[in-house]
């Protein structure tokens, strides 16, 4: 069916390993479609340059739409003739269809997940392919599909420096129900129909293969390398590996700038690939952008481009030689003795620094050491002096995303608001708490939630895992995520608060810096937290032991019996963020910003383990007039499951023993005589169910507890008996424990706190625009003033440029502040703009 459907033979479905999913498959793979999915699907594989599978894309049968696996990197359609002799030239089409067209006509084919996309897999994959090849091109009426094949055949020509060729079909006559013939596969269709040849008929449709190809041949464009490649000489000399090393670190340094960074240790570059759809972005540019471990292979592909490394034989002849990998492994091995810049964090939307300065100019910052891709999203300018009046409508603002969760109680509301506001604001403090949301049904929006801070900074729904079954699986799982350079990590769908309380996740969520051990190799190595938000969710979920001080949990409480999916009305969060994204994200850093000026003045909040957090983002809501959101922390610490039992040991040990001091056989002694406080206190604690009383690990708990104060008593060591030791609680102060909480308003969860929130913000962003073009203005004027007067606007004080701004109109930007845009031909390579005379990539 899928053959006559597609017009095509089932051997060529076959050879592309295409297959039909169902919508539960779908569903199992997190495939996702730009509109409904479908019932049923066909899949498609699709490989990167290695032949490794990469991903796999959908086509629906009964509807046209497309979907690919989320968070995937997408790759080439490659069918398993490719690679075998044959007398027509390989074409590089569009589309897992034309491939199985062209197959089926006996012609091997490879296609490309969109116009513009594969350049660089592409590039890898020929790299020692010598037969002919034509990049095709369609015919669409938007002439992207031109434009992509133009584009992929001028960066294959300058990557092989050799002629490469390129054809588009020839206009054919529309379809009966009107559309347009634009790609192989329509070309195909219509020979078939125009010639009456069946899919069954072998020979006329090889017939038709070699008509279309020798067509092909003779329409072909040429196109020539834009620049002739030059590439340095190096006679490579084993005996002195350190000398070669340094002279290609350097030929790297400057031949490949903006390519290698080092972080931690280890040489890193910027990696771009294709992805399934995100949010937020105003161009088409919708490429993932992470940071990628450099091997010794891409060190070798780099290199073979800007060198060619000679080595004497036996008689002293020199013959080309591949580069050797001891120089590149050596490379390597460098770690942090590397010349190449620093690299502490990729961003995807402006930065508000600790010392008042921003980042907003896409590129590398060489003073902070970040590289910011905004990804195509058009951002406001930060304001510069932002009021608090500002910040007021900010924050109204900003409650527009979280006007239809039905929150439990004001300071719920108010913990969402600090989850965005930590998240745009990660460089301001060094750890902060974990963001978790519970409710007593399902789909009650938790997960849309827990996904506002990845969406606002990064326009990508977060990482969601399970925390693992294991301390040392939830060990891994961190740490895999953590190199990977994973911003948003969330510990979905939980069942039981204590599947986060492992010793892996406290230490995540508070230390700046995690040591796990790497897949496959005995060895450990460190990550930087910096900058990660971690979330969770869960139904009827609750937080107990090391997560209890470490969490802000929010509850959601829809009041209904059971529902299927949250209601959001009109206003989705997602299609809010979608339309909006870059005031909504500039509205997040101006109420840090007017904060911050005003000098982060305390608000004699209680006290909490992140001092910085609390003091730079935590205290912004009450200085707005909003309720303090870690008060529910506060109030969670007092009813932790685990303080409860132990103010149930001590209120027993109390009642039995006084203040005395006794062994823990005497404990036991007294507790087995059954029926008493002290004996299901015992068995709280200890685990032991309905069981015999543990003396062994009674003797443990407290040994773990000893000296924490619970309700005005602590359990202390007094003295030893022999070897033994004895136990008693002490009165510590007053047991005044619940004065210490504010009031806890319940079910009060207003929304804005008026109309026309984001009207009052876009004045502010309103007023910003016409401050920054006012500052334009002036500075032209200067440098006009400059070029008359001295004659060299580079010399004028006013015309200096800064590295957190970017260069003044006029002004020559300094060699530590450059960013070198990559060509459009190469953008997929990073390879940077080319000079006349220079060796190049």
């Amino acid at each position: 069916m899928l053959s006559e459907q597609l017009g095509v033979r089932v051997e060529s479905l076959r050879a592309v390993g295409a297959g039909y999913a169902t919508a539960d498959d779908m569903a199992r793979l997190h495939a996702g479609f730009p509109g409904e999915r479908p019932e049923t699907a066909v899949s498609f594989p699709e490989f990167d340059s290695a032949r490794r599978l990469s991903t796999l894309t959908f086509r629906g049968v009964d509807v046209a739409t497309k979907g690919v696996v989320a968070e995937s990197s997408r790759g080439l359609t490659i069918p398993d003739t490719f690679g075998t002799p044959n007398d027509k030239p390989l074409l590089l089409v569009e589309g897992a269809t034309d491939v199985m067209a062209a197959h089926t006509v006996g012609i091997c084919a490879i296609g490309r997940s969109s116009a513009l996309a594969g350049t660089e897999l592409l590039a890898k994959l020929l790299a020692s392919f010598n037969a002919p090849f034509i990049v095709m091109g369609e015919n669409d009426a938007n002439l992207v599909g031109q434009r992509g094949m133009r584009k992929l055949v001028a960066a294959l020509a300058n990557d092989r420096n050799a002629t490469c060729q390129c054809a588009l079909p020839p206009e054919l006559p529309p379809k009966a129900n009107g559309k347009d013939r634009k790609d192989l596969r329509d070309w195909i269709e219509f020979e078939r129909t125009k010639r009456g040849v069946s899919l069954s008929d072998v020979d006329g449709l090889l017939k038709i293969g070699q008509d279309i190809a020798n067509s092909l041949i003779a329409r072909a464009e040429r196109v020539e390398p834009r620049v002739q490649k030059q590439r340095l000489v190096i006679n490579w000399s084993p005996d002195n590996v350190a000398a070669e090393t340094d002279r290609v670190e350097q030929l790297f340094l400057e031949k490949a700038p903006n390519v290698f960074y080092q972080q931690q240790g280890r040489l890193v570059r910027i990696s771009r690939h294709e992805g399934a759809a995100s949010i937020a972005t105003t161009s088409a540019d919708d490429r993932h952008v992470q940071i990628a471990p450099v091997d010794a292979d891409y060190l070798l592909d780099r290199l073979s481009r800007l060198a060619v490394f000679y080595e004497a034989d036996a008689d002293g002849i020199p013959s080309p030689i591949a580069p050797p990998r001891t120089v590149l492994n050596a490379l390597l091995a460098r770690g942090g003795e590397l010349n190449f810049p620093i690299l502490r964090a990729l961003v995807e939307s402006p930065l508000l620094l600790p010392d008042g300065k921003t980042i907003e100019k896409p590129g590398y910052d060489p003073k902070y050491h970040v590289w910011y891709e905004p990804r195509g999203t058009a951002f406001p300018p930060i304001p510069r002096s932002p009021s608090k009046d500002d910040a007021v409508a900010a924050l109204d603002m900003l409650d527009e995303l979280l006007e239809n969760c039905v929150f439990e109680s004001a300071v719920d509301r108010s913990s969402a608001l600090a989850m965005l506001l930590s998240a745009a604001g990660r460089p301001l403090y060094g750890s902060g708490p974990a963001f978790g949301v519970t409710s007593p049904a399902r789909a009650s929006g938790k997960s849309t939630l827990t996904a506002l801070g990845s969406l606002l900074t990064t326009g990508r729904e977060p990482v969601r895992i399970s925390p693992g079954s294991s301390e040392e699986e939830s060990d891994k799982r961190i740490f895999a995520l953590l190199q990977g350079g994973c911003r948003h990590i969330c510990f979905d769908n939980l069942t039981d608060g204590r599947w986060l309380d492992v010793p892996a996740i406290a230490k995540a969520i508070t230390e700046s810096e995690f040591t796990g051990r790497v897949l496959g190799k005995s060895e450990t190595r460190t990550a930087s937290t910096t900058g990660v938000q971690w979330t969770f969710a869960g139904v009827g979920l609750y937080t107990q032991g090391d997560i209890v001080t470490r969490s802000l949990l929010m509850r959601l409480d829809m009041r209904e019996e059971r529902t299927t999916a949250h209601d959001w009305g009109r206003t989705h969060p997602r299609e809010l963020l979608a339309n909006r994204r870059g005031d909504y994200l500039v509205g997040t850093l101006t109420v840090l910003r007017a904060f911050q000026q005003a000098g982060f003045p305390s608000q004699g909040l209680p006290r909490c383990r992140f001092q910085e957090w609390s003091e730079r983002i935590r205290s912004v809501l009450p200085w707005l007039d909003r309720p303090d959101p870690y008060a529910n922390a506060l109030k969670a610490e007092y009813e932790d499951p685990e303080a409860d039992e132990l103010r149930e040991l001590l209120g027993a040990w109390i009642e039995a023993f006084g203040e005395r001091a006794v062994l823990v056989a005497d404990v036991i002694q007294i507790a087995a005589l059954g029926g008493s406080r002290l004996r299901f206190a015992i068995l709280g604690v200890t685990g032991g169910g309905d069981g015999p009383l543990n003396a062994r690990a009674l003797g443990k708990y407290l040994a773990r507890h000893a000296d924490r104060i619970e309700s005005g008593l602590m359990i202390v060591r007094e003295g030893e008996s022999g070897t033994r030791t004895k136990w008693a609680v002490r009165a510590h102060r007053p047991a005044e424990v619940d004065s210490q909480f504010p009031q806890f308003p319940q079910l009060v969860s207003p929304t804005r706190t008026g109309p026309g929130a984001s009207e009052r913000f876009a004045d502010v962003l309103a007023r910003e625009r016409e401050r920054v073009h006012a500052d334009e203005r002036e500075r032209a004027h200067e440098r006009v003033t400059c070029e008359k007067g001295a004659g060299n606007c580079e010399n004028c004080a006013n015309c200096e440029s800064t590295p957190s701004q970017g260069p003044r109109t006029g002004g020559a930007i300094p060699d530590e502040a450059q960013f070198v845009a990559e060509p459009e031909v190469a953008a997929a390579a990073e390879i940077p703009p080319l000079e006349p005379g220079e060796l190049v990539l």
